[in-house]
């Protein structure tokens, strides 16, 4: 494998990249854990190492489902820290529409770390066919990420929660 989580490791900056991406994901479960627990909700959650062996045709950075009962939501996990290329993005949004139609919907909660790169990240997103799938929100607001109101979906400005807590 020449790159993981985007990032090939060849020089100090992009092991730093690498550490602080790994590093965000780690901070993204612990909270997902936490506010789960708080709601008394199970978490499943796959790295991205264990969605590698499952070869499911992308590489997420992670996979969440959030459930109750019978209730559950899942959903697709991203950080981008740094944008290579739109080229790059773009491609990882179609791969997630193929995936879309060959398999079904699972949204994708996508991280970033400011609201340049949200807005860039948006504007790709947008041109998909299936960007209503997407939500971007900022990294900072991960220790609120399942149920507060702190993504950008499609084209508007208002944010929406990602699980509504009565919902789950």
């Amino acid at each position: 494998m020449k790159k993981i989580a985007g990032i090939s490791g060849e020089n100090a900056v992009q092991s730093a990249q690498f550490l602080y991406h790994e590093l965000t994901l780690s901070k993204i479960y612990t909270h997902a854990r936490l506010q789960c627990q708080a709601h008394n909700w199970t978490l499943t959650w796959r790295n991205s190492r264990m969605l590698e062996v499952q070869d499911i045709g992308l590489q997420p950075d992670a996979y969440l489902k959030v459930a109750k009962g019978q209730k559950a939501s899942e959903a697709f996990i991203e950080f981008t820290y740094a944008i290579t290329t739109r080229d790059e993005i773009r491609k990882k949004i179609r791969l997630y529409t193929g995936y879309f139609k060959a398999v079904g919907f699972i949204p994708v909660l996508w991280f970033t770390t400011s609201r340049d790169k949200a807005k860039a990240i948006r504007k790709l997103i947008d041109e998909s066919e299936h960007g209503n799938y997407f939500l971007v929100g900022m990294v900072d607001d991960i220790s609120k990420f399942l149920t507060e109101k702190v993504w950008w979906w499609n084209e508007s400005e208002d944010r929406i929660e990602f699980i509504k807590p009565s919902e789950t």
